[in-house]
């Protein structure tokens, strides 16, 4: 009786040590799980821009959206935020101060690059926000620069004879022009003139 009794205390005593062992084991995969998340969280972040780095034919009333991992203050993001060439807008932040909306005064300048930056600073937990920068040209506006009869004679607004006249577009920015007849909309092609019934 007495040997069975020691068969069993030894085998009580290895499952103790096989269950000591898995919560050991359990404890250490947490704990490393939880440390490398502390250190992926306190690494320096990369902001996102709601535009393609390079986009073309970008709308003249778009608005620029720079996004975070962290909350950061808006006054702490407006000093680090740039546009070159310069330009007046206002940015405004989020609710969750992660999202920062740029909204310009007027519509930007057509046919131009223009360059975002925002400079490395420090979120609200005082992680390192990497800098970034971001380039992107917005579309042509259509110029009228003259306005001719169809023998090429120019003409002044609201005169000349009742035939078709000739609106020659700004060739110097873009080859693309407009042809409209009567009160349909004018349709752009690749000529340099778009021609109106007056």
């Amino acid at each position: 009786m007495s040997s069975f009794t020691s068969r069993l205390a030894g085998l009580d005593r290895r499952v103790y040590v096989a269950v000591a062992v898995v919560v050991i084991l359990l404890l250490g995969g947490i704990g490393g799980t939880l440390g490398y998340a502390a250190y992926q969280d306190g690494q320096p972040t990369s902001p996102t821009f709601n535009l393609k780095n390079g986009q073309k034919e970008v709308p003249l009333a778009q608005k620029l959206v720079v996004s975070l991992k962290r909350p950061a203050s808006l006054g702490n993001v407006e000093s680090h935020f740039h546009i070159a060439p310069a330009v007046e807008g206002v940015l405004e932040a989020a609710p969750d101060r992660r999202s920062f909306t740029w909204t310009t005064n007027g519509p930007w300048s057509d046919l131009t690059e223009y360059r975002v930056s925002l400079q490395q600073f420090s979120d609200d937990r005082g992680v390192a926000v990497k800098p970034a920068s971001w380039t992107f040209t917005t579309t042509i506006v259509p110029h009228v620069i003259a306005l001719t009869t169809d023998t090429g004679t120019a003409i002044a607004d609201r005169s000349g004879p009742s035939r078709s006249a000739l609106q020659t577009a700004d060739t110097t920015r873009s080859a693309t022009s407009c042809r409209s007849t009567g009160r349909s909309p004018p349709t752009w092609s690749s000529r340099s003139a778009c021609t109106r019934r007056r």
